[in-house]
């Protein structure tokens, strides 16, 4: 009685094989996390231009006065503030961006979770570097580099400068804040499974005799 069982369809099934088509998907998964791993770091070098206009924008200088080849500021009381508020402004700026691009990544870009840290820890280092890049060319110039050439009392702005180089891990550093915390919180989007890629077989219809 068993040898006389057919599917629905009338004809044989044809069984499923996962590990023949197992690795042509997972081959195209993981093409597409390569893919939004380079669309992250391109998101993230875009964002540390912009910011480092930004930063250059909201950064005020002190003012000062060349004497005898040398720059001075007219008030040191200014001139201190204005020196440690440039960093200030950097890592306001560079953390908050880079909160808001991990978040949107994280979020986004959730189907290889690996991959997407890489990409986020990649772009934020790329793109605070640009950001500081940028936004130092955009400052002004070395006051007491341009006092060398300068007569006596020419007003000269002081130079926007980042004290220190561990400044630069503001912008990565909000970004992976922010991706943890969607990581942990939000419910990973699963993509749709088709039975064609092999990932779930449709069941078989019910034998008939």
């Amino acid at each position: 009685m068993s040898d006389q069982l057919t599917t629905g369809t009338g004809g044989a099934a044809e069984p499923v094989r996962p590990a023949e088509r197992g690795p042509a998907a997972r081959s195209a998964v993981l093409r597409v996390a390569l893919i939004q791993a380079g669309a992250i770091v391109v998101a993230f070098a875009v964002i540390g231009v912009i910011c480092g206009f930004i930063w250059a924008a909201a950064w005020s200088p002190a003012q000062g006065a060349v004497v005898k080849h040398v720059w001075y500021p007219l008030s040191w009381d200014r001139a201190q503030p204005t020196y440690f508020a440039g960093t200030g402004w950097y890592v306001v700026i560079g953390m908050i961006a880079g909160a808001i691009v991990g978040a949107l990544a994280a979020w986004l870009c959730d189907r290889a979770e690996l991959v997407t840290l890489a990409a986020v820890v990649l772009g934020g280092l790329l793109a605070a570097y640009l950001m500081r890049v940028v936004g130092l060319h955009r400052g002004p110039g070395d006051p007491q580099r341009l006092a060398k050439t300068a007569a006596d009392g020419t007003k000269l702005p002081s130079q926007l400068t980042l004290t220190n180089w561990w400044m630069l891990a503001a912008m990565p550093g909000g970004a992976l804040a922010s991706l943890s915390v969607v990581f942990l919180t939000v419910t990973k989007r699963t993509p749709v499974r088709h039975p064609q890629d092999g990932s779930e077989p449709a069941p078989a219809g019910p034998p008939t005799a």
